[in-house]
């Protein structure tokens, strides 16, 4: 039985120690293979904070920087699911969750700093103790998958600043990887290959489409594509536009999606999609070999009837062959109060487009 124990202390010794990276941020275990599934829905963080910074400044200024609005929504939604508790009342369960922050401060010991100091590496840790770095994002360090995420500061007032300069790329970081989560659930019952065969054929560019969408729709390259939900319907468009001379800036994927309106109508006489301006659009450009992406989300409704939902537009210029992508996927579910995970799962789907 001793022999025994010895092994076990052993390999959680080994597990602490593999944590450590002199890389960066970020770092996982090569036992990750054998870790337990971690706890703790996508989209979902806890805050641990030693008993000394649960007050009300600290709870205040992690809602300030992490409690945001998700997109546009008819009923707001937030991004994140955030708890706080006391370092002192959590226990074991804690290192099964699958997102989670501590916070501490460098200026005291702490239980946090300890840990802090078992699983970064030597560096990072010299690096905190010095001030070059204040947080540190590491992967499946006790579960998997997971998110294990120190932010310090050198006082009260220097965490709160930290708070506010790290939850940009916090945030991107775990809606990133949280992501695979809403995949899995769009995916569940394989993809469309036959489509996949199509994409490739005509336009030499890969998308997965879940099996259970429907194509609704077929005019040239637009496809129109539909899944039925408990209470609603999804749909996704697609299609391609080739041009010569100068290209339309982002609002033309608002235009593109206007004009595609008339393929959803409504019982209601000369009913027809269009975009809702009234609370405003989302919009983010991202550039990556010759492929500029316009991303705006916002409303849309139905003109002649009283229908709408939540839209993400992906308006996709392809330089390297003259021509413009269009995705957009659109939400009608009025008996449906909580609609982000279905847009995560867009989300998802848009994220496997890939040009070969």
């Amino acid at each position: 039985m001793m022999k025994y124990a010895s092994f076990v202390l052993m390999a959680v010794a080994l597990l602490f120690s593999s944590c450590k990276n002199e890389e960066g941020t970020t770092s996982s275990s090569p036992f990750s293979s054998v870790l337990p599934s971690s706890t703790g829905a996508a989209d979902e963080i806890m805050f641990i904070l030693p008993d000394n910074l649960n007050t009300s400044a600290t709870k205040n200024a992690i809602n300030q920087e992490f409690n945001k609005i998700y997109r546009v929504l008819p009923q707001q939604e937030t991004i994140f699911n955030i708890s706080k508790v006391d370092y002192s009342i959590v226990n074991s369960l804690m290192y099964r969750f699958r997102n989670i922050v501590l916070i501490a401060n460098t200026d005291q010991e702490t239980p946090i700093l300890a840990m802090a100091k078992d699983i970064l590496s030597e560096k990072q840790f010299e690096d905190l103790k010095n001030g070059k770095q204040q947080t540190f994002i590491l992967k499946n360090i006790w579960s998997k998958p997971q998110n294990v995420i120190f932010i310090f500061g050198t006082d009260v007032d220097d965490l709160q600043a930290n708070l506010a300069a790290s939850s940009p790329g916090i945030i991107k970081h775990v809606t990133q990887t949280d992501l695979e989560v809403y995949k899995k659930i769009a995916y569940i019952n394989g993809v469309n290959g036959k489509l996949n065969e199509q994409w490739l054929e005509y336009y030499n560019l890969t998308l997965d489409i879940p099996s259970e969408y429907k194509i609704a729709e077929n005019e040239g390259s637009f496809v129109s594509l539909r899944k039925d939900i408990p209470k609603g319907m999804i749909f996704i468009y697609f299609d391609v536009i080739n041009y010569s001379g100068a290209v339309p800036d982002a609002n033309y994927g608002i235009t593109l999606r206007n004009e595609r309106g008339k393929y959803v109508s409504s019982s209601a006489p000369d009913s027809y999609m269009s975009t809702d301006s009234t609370l405003g659009f989302i919009t983010t450009k991202a550039v990556k070999d010759n492929v500029i992406k316009y991303e705006t989300s916002g409303l849309w409704r139905m003109e002649n009837d009283f229908m709408g939902g939540p839209f993400i537009n992906q308006y996709i210029i392809d330089e390297a062959n003259n021509r413009v992508i269009m995705l957009d996927g659109f939400i009608f579910a009025p008996g449906e109060n909580k609609k982000k995970r279905y847009m995560r799962q867009l989300e998802g789907i848009f994220s496997t487009l890939n040009f070969n």
